[in-house]
């Protein structure tokens, strides 16, 4: 932490730039994105009096754009990235001009100076809604807080992940399930940030909740296609969530209050607007919802979590801004006496953002995370704790220059590293009978540098493309066992042990990733889209269970465990309809996996020091369409979303102990063929609505018993072959009402601030389907037939009422 503490505070210093200060930079270079217009919004008031200003003029001469801003003084309008110059006016008022430049959405709060004179004519014209058409990228998906917050949800919280499940090609394995997959990926395949910040578990209570609190939450990106050259270390997504940008003008409060959770957040503006605070927490107290259900075991279970945000901002002047970010999480689950898991995440972010001259921006940043988990077993004579978790270092400096708004370059470098947590057993109390016992976790240190170029050719054709390359090392201390070569790894085969000191690199891996998107315009509202990636990842996900638990090992490559690679190739066309009311899609993707994880039977994974003994290498191919309809404007809004999914895998080697089910490639555990999503919503007056989910997907792949022997006096059950059978359908129903009409409106905190509140009713499983999460076998004595059961984690109508206030 020392050093993290260090490197900070000497790379600021030396990146510390004299600029001119008549460019007001809006955004951060690190969150540019090339699906999505910039979001310029403030707003303008009376310089003296501090009353809004309704019907000012804010237009762009050069772009030929303008809009004007509402009865409360608000303007929105979007802008590409790049430097612009603004101009303010309104009669009654001096003219206002501001030269800015935008990386991303942010705000530019005006006061104007009263004086009277003549105004030229100024013609404002709209932007439209299509940026869908028009983005370079193919396979993105952009969606502000604003979008999802009458969505029904799980007992009422508004949550990231959740809504990105509604989307086409992003799906789960049922509820009770860590992370999500994307277009056949494996959770662990997701590069998961906040405000660019890693997280490895972004779930609270196995799945239902994510960790992203709602009242923090600005807006979310998801790349499941393109994915720029500024990130990389996963194979199939990048989620950035980025935080709401605290007002440095005025105090505002919001929070809200439900069944399950709630939650509280403050914004504070101090050092004479120069400085903001944001504080923000979230906890849960669900385990009185619990014990109100008739199943024993389900009363005796506990489910808890928190959440906590902070975030410092300092404008030293118009081109230089730093900031602090602190995360923390916390999550305790427990099945009666049976079995628990704990685990939490934090992060510490430092960033520097700064305008080094009139067209080039920097960014750096240093940030030190740690994830930590458990499992346990609190009754019994073997009653344990299970510590495992992972930590990691990152400094990464961020570079954009602008040629011209068709033209934008940025380039950068980044320096990871992974320090594993020992994985330790202890005995749960005094009562059990196990012994301690530890075993030390791998290193790993990776140097990436990136560029790429985003550029307007001409009217119809537009390029997004760069390359990544990035080296890797495993080092030490650590120790590598040595196998007989041409053989199966096992404990039998083991050789010698070499064993490295400190620092000292065990294995190095290297390569390119060469990366992009094209968009070529058919007319105004049409375009076709394609693109090519190759993706690496040095760190894996070690679990044998179908869906990720809390505590699942993250292990960084060796010398026997080698990255993972991708290579994936997309097409998209896209067609708006009746002035961007109708928005649809069609892409097609195909995506082929070098050096996937796969199991041996009956695999220890915990507690091993030879754990590559265990693993076994496969080659992954995933390929589907997802067509995507969506009505943006109207008194019904919302989607309809359809994506077919196959993905498979092949295990196969000349020595049949190397090899799973015959050498043939079967369907993965992710696998599944159709799913269906409808988001609709209906506006009932200004502000209230009424929303639905409708969702289907097909049942994930299982391994069944077909046939069952008997060998001397046992039932000996006979498996079917890996992954041909599924289990039943998947299909959810939600609703829910928000109800907006303000029962606060006659009481104000100030005379320009009303209060505003509003009320969610939803019903989530409103059909109340028991919905198969797995299937497992049981049997009562050694001559009985295993008999099938189904496990759901949520079999019946969950209801929920959650109150959310703000002034």
């Amino acid at each position: 932490m020392r050093r993290l503490i260090l490197f900070t505070i000497l790379s600021f210093l030396f990146t510390f730039p004299l600029c001119a200060q008549d460019v007001t930079v809006i955004g951060q270079p690190d969150k540019i994105n090339p699906g999505r217009t910039p979001l310029l919004k403030g707003t303008i008031t009376d310089s003296e009096s501090g009353k809004p200003i309704s019907g000012a003029t804010v237009y762009v001469e050069k772009l030929q754009r303008g809009t004007s801003s509402d009865s409360s003084g608000h303007y929105e309008l979007r802008l590409p990235v790049g430097r612009h110059t603004i101009r303010f006016q309104f009669v009654g008022y001096e003219n206002l001009q501001r030269e800015i430049l935008i990386y991303s959405d942010g705000s530019l709060n005006i006061k104007m100076q009263s004086r009277l004179f003549d105004m030229d004519e100024v013609v404002v014209e709209a932007e439209g809604e299509d940026y869908n058409v028009l983005g370079s990228v193919t396979g993105i998906e952009n969606l502000d807080i604003s979008e999802i917050e009458d969505l029904p949800t799980v007992l009422g919280e508004v949550d990231v992940v959740n809504t990105l499940k509604l989307l086409p090609g992003v799906n789960t394995v049922g509820e009770g399930s860590t992370g999500f997959n994307v277009r056949g990926g494996r959770p662990d395949q997701n590069l998961v940030m906040l405000e660019g910040a890693p997280l490895y578990n972004a779930s609270h209570v196995l799945g239902l909740f994510s960790v992203f609190n709602p009242d923090v939450v600005d807006q979310f990106s998801l790349y499941k296609g393109h994915i720029p050259p500024k990130y990389g270390g996963r194979l199939s997504s990048v989620l950035n969530v980025s935080t709401k940008e605290e007002s440095i003008e005025e105090f505002k409060l919001r929070g809200g209050i439900g069944i399950a959770a709630s939650r509280l957040s403050a914004e504070l503006p101090f050092n004479g607007n120069k400085s903001s605070l944001l504080l923000a927490g979230r906890a849960s107290y669900s385990d009185w919802i619990l014990s109100l259900v008739k199943d024993q075991d389900i009363k005796n279970s506990s489910a808890f979590f928190y959440d906590s945000n902070a975030s410092l901002n300092h404008r030293i002047n118009d081109n230089n801004r730093v900031s602090l970010l602190l995360y923390r999480s916390h999550d305790r689950f427990r099945y009666a006496d049976r079995f628990g898991y704990s685990w939490s995440n934090q992060i510490y972010k430092n960033n520097w953002n700064s305008l080094l001259t009139h067209n080039l921006a920097s960014e750096f940043s240093a940030m030190y995370g740690v994830y930590s988990s458990s499992n346990f077993e609190p009754s019994g004579l073997e009653a344990f704790k299970l510590y495992n978790g992972i930590r990691y270092f990152q400094f990464k400096e961020h570079l954009v220059y602008n040629f011209n708004e068709a033209h934008t370059f940025d380039f950068g470098l980044e320096w990871d590293t992974r320090i594993g947590k020992p994985e330790r057993l202890e005995p749960y109390n005094a009562e059990s009978g196990i012994d301690s016992e530890q075993i030390e976790k791998e290193r790993s240190r990776e140097l990436s540098v990136y560029a790429g170029d985003e550029y307007k050719i001409n009217d119809w054709l537009q390029v997004n493309g760069g390359i990544r390359y990035t080296v890797y090392h495993h080092f030490g201390p650590d120790q590598v066992f040595n196998y007989e070569p041409n053989t199966p790894k096992s404990v039998t085969t083991i050789t010698d042990t070499t064993r490295y000191g400190n620092r000292e690199t065990i294995a190095t891996y290297s390569g390119l990733e060469p990366r992009v998107s094209a968009r070529f315009q058919l007319s105004p509202s049409s375009s076709f889209k394609m693109s090519y990636n190759r993706t690496q990842q040095y760190i894996h996900q070690i679990t044998n269970a179908t869906s990720p638990t809390p505590a699942a090992i993250w292990q960084v490559s060796t010398p026997h465990i080698e990255p993972q690679k991708a290579d994936m190739f997309s097409v998209g066309y896209f067609q708006n309809f009746k002035d961007n009311t109708w928005e649809t899609s069609l892409e097609l993707y195909y995506k082929q996996i070098e050096n996937l994880v796969e199991y041996e039977d009956f695999a220890e994974l915990h507690l091993n020091d030879h754990l590559e003994t265990d693993l076994l290498s496969g080659d992954g191919e995933a390929y589907g369409a997802e067509l995507y309809i969506k009505k943006r404007v109207g008194d019904w809004t919302g989607w309809l979303s359809y994506a077919y999914t196959r993905t498979f895998v092949k295990v196969a080697s000349n020595d049949p102990e190397l090899t799973i089910n015959s050498g043939e490639k079967f369907p993965s555990n992710l696998d599944q063929p159709h799913n269906l999503t409808l988001v609709a919503k209906r506006k009932l007056g200004e502000k209230s609505a009424f929303s639905l989910n409708l969702t289907y997907s097909t049942g994930r792949p299982i391994t069944t018993i077909e046939s069952n022997y008997e060998h001397r006096g046992t039932s000996i059950p006979a498996f079917s072959e890996r992954n041909k059978y599924r289990i039943p359908d998947y299909i959810r129903l939600d609703i829910s009402f928000t109800i907006a009409e303000n029962i606060w409106k006659n009481r104000t905190v100030d005379p320009n601030r009303p209060i505003t509140d509003s009320m969610s009713i939803s019903f989530y499983n409103l059909l109340s389907r028991d919905n198969a999460f797995s299937v497992f076998y049981t049997r009562s004595g050694r001559r009985t037939y295993p008999r099938a059961h189904k496990l759901s984690v949520l079999g019946a109508v969950i209801p929920s009422v959650t109150y959310n206030i703000s002034f």
